[in-house]
């Protein structure tokens, strides 16, 4: 009877959680209608089940089936500020339906859907910014959220996203968190402007009189390329959508990052004194055609432990280039950015703490954090080729993938490799010599096809450089999947066979050599006419954590 009394009692409160989201929503919902004249009737609809989903004839939808999950995976306190960003997120896709209506900006294809959902985030992390601390500074309410609970609402945001170059409707985890970064960025700037307007005292004493702050607050914008002269929001934040997903990517693919042995690319200046990081980029157009280029280099400031997380990611400083890079055309990008703080910091908000360290972000293979948009310029067009997620190979179960599957899985990446290695390719490429006797060059990208959250995918294309840099005809290519280093032995045993396993009973008519030799290094090559592929799992110390690590890896080779 007592458990009984408990189920109850626990079906209850949950219900009562879920009514109170209604409410919440319909509270802030009316509150935004009442803020502005919008240019279009909506409505909202609560419905039992359903996604959240806002649609071109004005509705926006919230399902209680959604909503009970929100009510679970969030503390109380910051339930409202979560349902006001997802509302925020649904109206900017309102404003969409009404600005792009009969235009290509709607087109249905998975990157248009990508850049439009990238947008919609930049929208929404602004309009919640201004009214948060509109109401934080004006009312004097929040006054007990968090920065912790700020990176709640982060991780939240960062959990709707998809995995890095996963093919869905919506951007990838990290994408998805730095458009709402970058909306609430200057959501800010733009409510500074409106409290100095109210109220300037305050302003004329921190930067000597109002045309100093507002100078500064211009400054500000211009760091996150927005010019109100120019463009609205609405415009610029279409355009750094494209700059954040890396919209056009068989554009994109074809600059490269010239990675010249004796050069320096970048340079930390680590004194006190001199808080500076120097870099020099080359970039080398390969195509055909002449490209146009809009792209950032910046600083920024990460977890040291979480540091690959986008979550503590803050940018600090920025440079920003655009440019038509002609083919075989080679373009130098060098300058000077500050790291242990904003350079506009006046009162040290943004200075370095202990448990952050200093980052510099630049397009390359190597970055999925890079804000970068191409284009060719004698055409203005998206590209609708998108990515594919191959899941077998996550190392763990797999729901309803049956050995068939896996197999024609595995058959269709080496089909792939061998007569369209191009599509496996995406983003800037890195470029450098492989071979310098031979005169080979590789060019280094991230895949189309990952794997998992624990792995990275590269594809390798290798040339003769001795004939051309520009327009390189490509003699080998090799698909190169690493995992995340792992500590238990046992673990990366097992990972090793499940993934063998996979391969062994894929690759039918291929030869099989294995190597156990060596205990702290095994390998397995099948090996078919041209084509190879090897299994590894190898260990090393890892001298920054002082332990043995274990990695584990696949290469393919065509």
């Amino acid at each position: 009877m007592r458990y009984f009394f408990y189920l109850i009692t626990f079906f209850t409160t949950f219900l009562s959680q879920c009514q109170e989201s209604v409410d919440i929503l319909n509270e802030e919902f009316q509150a935004i209608k009442r803020s502005g004249n919008f240019p279009f009737e909506m409505s909202l609809e609560i419905i039992e089940k359903g996604n959240i989903v806002s649609l071109p004839s004005g509705k926006i939808r919230f399902s209680k089936e959604q909503l009970r999950k929100i009510t679970t995976n969030i503390k109380n306190k910051n339930l409202r500020q979560t349902l006001r960003l997802l509302l925020a997120h649904e109206i900017g896709h309102q404003y969409q339906f009404h600005h792009y209506k009969n235009k290509k900006e709607l087109d249905n294809n998975a990157i248009s859907k990508m850049l439009l959902e990238a947008q919609a985030d930049i929208l929404a992390g602004y309009s919640w910014a201004y009214s948060f601390f509109s109401e934080y500074f004006l009312q004097g309410k929040h006054k007990d959220i968090q920065i912790d609970d700020m990176y709640e609402l982060f991780q939240f945001m960062l959990e709707l996203g998809i995995q890095e170059n996963t093919i869905g409707t919506h951007p990838s985890k990290n994408d998805r968190l730095m458009s709402m970064r970058l909306g609430i960025n200057i959501g800010l700037i733009e409510l500074t402007y409106y409290l100095a307007k109210i109220n300037p005292n305050p302003f004329i004493k921190e930067f000597g009189s109002i045309e100093k702050f507002y100078e500064a607050g211009n400054l500000s914008r211009k760091k996150y390329d927005f010019d109100k002269n120019t463009e609205n929001l609405f415009t610029w934040s279409y355009r750094m959508a494209k700059k954040i997903v890396n919209s056009n990517p068989s554009v994109t693919k074809n600059i490269v990052l010239y990675k010249d042995p004796n050069a320096q690319l970048v340079k930390w200046n680590t004194s006190a004194d001199s808080p500076f990081v120097e870099y020099n980029l080359e970039y080398l157009n390969i195509s055909q055609k002449p490209i146009y280029v809009e792209m950032e280099v910046y600083t920024s400031h990460v977890d040291r432990v979480s540091k690959y997380s986008t979550i503590y990611h803050n940018i600090r400083n920025s440079d920003i280039f655009k440019f038509t890079i002609k083919p075989k055309e080679i373009k130098t990008i060098s300058g000077v950015l500050r790291w242990d703080k904003d350079d506009l910091d006046r009162i040290g908000v943004t200075h370095l703490k202990a448990k952050e360290m200093p980052k510099i972000v630049f397009p390359n293979s190597e970055s999925y954090d890079a804000w970068i948009s191409c284009e060719f310029v004698d055409q203005n067009s998206i590209d609708n080729s998108s990515p594919e997620i191959i899941e077998f190979l996550s190392a763990s179960p797999v729901k309803d993938v049956t050995e068939f599957k896996i197999g024609a899985k595995i058959n269709q990446l080496i089909r792939n490799l061998k007569f369209t290695p191009d599509k496996l390719a995406i983003g800037i490429g890195n470029l450098s010599v492989y071979d310098q006797t031979k005169g080979m060059t590789e060019i280094r990208y991230n895949s189309t096809i990952q794997f998992d959250k624990n792995t990275k995918t590269k594809i390798i294309r290798y040339f003769n450089s001795l004939s051309s840099f520009t327009n390189p005809q490509f003699e080998e290519n090799e698909i190169e999947i690493t995992y995340s280093p792992i500590l238990d032995k046992n673990l990366a045993d097992r990972k090793f066979q499940f993934i063998l396993r996979s391969f062994r009973n894929s690759l039918v008519g291929f030869e099989e050599q294995s190597d156990f030799t060596d205990p702290t290094y095994l390998e397995v090559n099948f090996h078919k006419g041209d084509l190879s592929v090897d299994v590894y799992l190898e260990s090393a110390l890892n001298k920054e954590l002082n332990k043995k690590l274990w990695y584990l890896g696949v290469d393919i080779y065509y």
